[in-house]
């Protein structure tokens, strides 16, 4: 009989085919929800390592000196050390996250302010930053360096205008050593316009590189616009040095002393 099945106890149990099939559709369903969770999961960790991520984070800095602008930037900058030191997962080895978060604006990809209140002596500022996909990477030999930026696009200088953004003081002097000592972008010259500042920096990587992590350091206080591209020449060759008076011929000791006539000698 179909469908039918007695118990060891002489019962009668019907359906007893449909309750053991039930209970086989219930485990696959359940595995395959399981399994599917787990891809899912997969799938967004790759797509936010592969992609870059957006992380929101909340910092408060002192005011020095009645000093807001300051204050600022110091809130930014350590606002990006934080989002990437966050965003960073957690089976990158500790020397090669140590090595990013020494210049977390490299990997900054953009950001912007959600909320800014000022507590007395104190900033506190919140922040939505966009880390580039590049600081998910990890390096394909055993130099961890190698990994922080690109090469350069040619080699030589690049021709920057900074464009004022807004008609508050633009720190030029400040802006030149932070590029220099905390971008580590060499600036060889910068000129001072009515409405800009014209900058020349040598190109020790991606030409892309540079102009997004100077964009970043700025914020909405100037506009980069690339000017020029310098590319260095070779150096001239040094003509050879030529003594004067000096004749070129035969070594003196492979010189016959036979061969050596005095003036007005008599030929024999």
């Amino acid at each position: 009989m179909k469908n039918k099945a007695w118990s060891g106890a002489g019962r009668f149990i019907p359906f007893a085919g449909h309750l053991h099939s039930a209970k086989l559709q219930l485990r696959m369903k359940f595995w395959i929800c399981f399994i599917s969770i787990l891809c899912s999961a997969n799938f967004i960790s790759t797509s936010i390592h592969s992609q870059g991520k957006t992380s929101k984070v909340e910092v408060e800095v002192p005011i020095l000196s009645g000093d807001a602008i300051a204050a600022r930037d110091s809130s930014q900058s350590k606002a990006f050390e934080k989002a990437l030191s966050e965003a960073l997962p957690a089976e990158m080895s500790p020397e090669l996250k140590s090595q990013r978060l020494k210049n977390p604006i490299k990997f900054i990809q953009s950001f912007r302010v959600v909320d800014e209140q000022r507590l007395g002596d104190s900033l506190k500022v919140t922040y939505e930053v966009e880390i580039s996909a590049s600081a998910f990477e990890m390096p394909t030999n055993s130099n961890p360096a190698s990994a922080t930026s690109g090469p350069p696009s040619f080699s030589g200088e690049l021709q920057l205008d900074l464009v004022f953004q807004g008609a508050g003081g633009f720190p030029v002097a400040e802006v030149v050593d932070q590029i220099n000592s905390q971008l580590k972008i060499p600036v060889t010259s910068f000129r001072l316009t009515r409405s800009a500042v014209n900058l020349k920096v040598k190109a020790l990587k991606a030409e892309e590189e540079i102009i997004r992590e100077i964009q970043n350091l700025l914020g909405a206080r100037a506009k980069v616009n690339l000017v020029a591209r310098i590319q260095d020449e070779a150096p001239p060759v040094a003509p050879v040095p030529v003594e004067a008076n000096v004749l070129v011929g035969p070594p003196a000791s492979s010189i016959s002393t036979n061969s050596i006539v005095a003036p007005n000698a008599v030929q024999p």
